[in-house]
C-alpha cells in the first residue's frame, strides 16, 4: 500500500490440488509474514514488552533520553538503549577552490533498505525553508559491517556575514 508501517501477514490458502500432481496432504494454507528492516532491528533491540509498548520501541520513541529517537539510532547504526553522542553526525569546513563550505559527516546503513538519508541546506534555522541539494564529498568509506561514512557539503559558500546549516532528514520508506 505504499505505507512505511510495521509487519504484517498474509494468510495464503493454496487450495485443492488439481489432479494428482501436487500433493498438499492436510497442509493447505500458509501464513506469509513481511516485516521491513527496520522491524527486525527494533525485534533484536527490544523485549516482547517492549515492542507492545511504542513509547518504548515506537519510530519516535527515546528509551534512552539521549534525545536521539529510535528511528534515527536505528539509521546511524545506535543502540537506542545505551545513551551516546558517539555516532551522531558531525559537521566540519571544506574548502573548495578558495572558498569555504559547511559539510555534515554521519554513518548510514548500507543498503538503506527501508530508509531516506537526506542531507539539507538552509540559510536559516526556519524550518520551512530547507533544501535538499547539498553535494556528496568524495565516495563514502565502507565499514564491512553494514555501514558506510559519508560527507555532504553546502552548495553554497560560507562568505561574510552569511550563516549556513545543515541538518540530517531521515525517513521511512514503503
Amino acid at each position: 500500500d505504499g505505507g512505511a508501517e510495521g509487519a504484517e501477514s498474509l494468510l495464503v490458502h493454496l487450495g485443492e490440488p488439481l489432479g494428482n500432481s501436487a500433493i498438499l496432504g492436510g497442509v493447505q494454507r500458509g501464513t506469509i509474514s513481511i516485516s521491513t528492516a527496520f522491524d527486525a532491528w527494533r525485534i533484536s533491540q527490544f523485549s516482547t514488552l517492549e515492542l507492545a509498548d511504542a513509547g518504548i520501541s515506537g519510530d519516535l520513541a527515546d528509551p534512552d533520553k539521549d534525545g536521539i529517537r529510535n528511528l534515527l539510532e536505528y539509521a546511524l547504526n545506535l543502540s537506542p538503549k545505551s545513551s551516546s553522542a558517539a555516532g551522531l553526525p558531525s559537521s566540519g569546513i571544506q574548502n573548495v577552490s578558495g572558498q569555504d563550505y559547511l559539510t555534515l559527516t554521519f554513518r548510514r546503513l548500507t543498503p538503506p533498505l527501508d530508509l531516506s538519508y537526506t542531507p539539507q541546506t538552509n540559510g536559516s534555522l526556519d524550518a520551512g525553508s530547507w533544501l535538499s541539494n547539498a553535494v556528496q564529498v568524495g565516495a563514502p568509506i565502507v565499514h564491512g559491517d553494514g555501514t558506510e561514512t559519508v560527507t555532504f557539503r553546502d552548495a553554497t559558500p560560507i562568505s561574510g556575514a552569511n550563516r549556513r546549516f545543515l541538518q540530517l532528514k531521515v525517513t521511512r520508506t514503503p
